[in-house]
């Protein structure tokens, strides 16, 4: 898996099989709205929105694309940031991207979407809830009911919603499985400064 060093920049998510747009985010919360030029600033803690994602008043172009991270940061991820994934779904902007070279392999995601984080945290589909912090901001360590160990996630609230740092850990060989939320922690820092809050 990514180096991410156990520090480490690490992204978990539901691999986007192969390519763009082949599968719906994580557990296809809902997620469309009408589009206004006025993006929802703010109306909860540390100026995050608590709207609701389906009357959220952000334009999906609005949202910011993580897809723009510059190469920089990808490479301190240990992250090759010339294989990349997009994939945009309604309320949703997504983006993979794989270990680098003499990395263990690893896919590593960031989701940003409108759905706020009062949402993801009543959402079924996930358990395992683990308070943290992200920079300046209350976060959660989260799973998808039922995995065991193949992927992790790392959540935020931001004006516009939630970004999601996503890693997917992959067997290769004989080698063991190593769990992924050893290293989503490593993810978001590296992702946090450069989302827009």
């Amino acid at each position: 898996m990514i180096r991410l060093a156990r520090s480490g920049l690490v992204l978990v998510t539901a691999l986007l099989a192969g390519g763009c747009g082949s599968e719906l985010a994580p557990s296809a919360l809902p997620a469309e709205s009408e589009s206004s030029s006025t993006p929802a600033r703010s109306t909860g803690p540390e100026a995050t929105s608590t709207i609701e994602s389906q009357r959220s008043p952000v334009s999906d172009d609005e949202l910011f694309d993580p897809c723009t991270i510059r190469p920089e940061v990808l490479r301190g991820a240990a992250l090759e940031p010339d294989i990349r994934r997009p994939n945009k779904q309604p309320g949703w902007k997504i983006c993979s991207w794989t270990s680098s070279d003499g990395q263990p392999f690893m896919s590593a995601e960031l989701y940003v979407t409108k759905v706020s984080y009062q949402e993801l945290l009543a959402n079924a589909h996930y358990d395992r809830f683990v308070p943290t912090t992200v920079g300046d901001r209350p976060g959660t360590v989260f799973r998808k009911v039922g995995d065991v160990d193949e992927e992790c996630y790392l959540a935020w609230g931001t004006a516009t919603g939630t970004a999601w740092a996503a890693i997917s850990g992959f067997i290769t060989g004989d080698e063991p499985r190593t769990d992924p939320c050893q290293y989503v922690r490593g993810w978001a820092d590296a992702a946090f400064p450069v989302v827009p809050s």
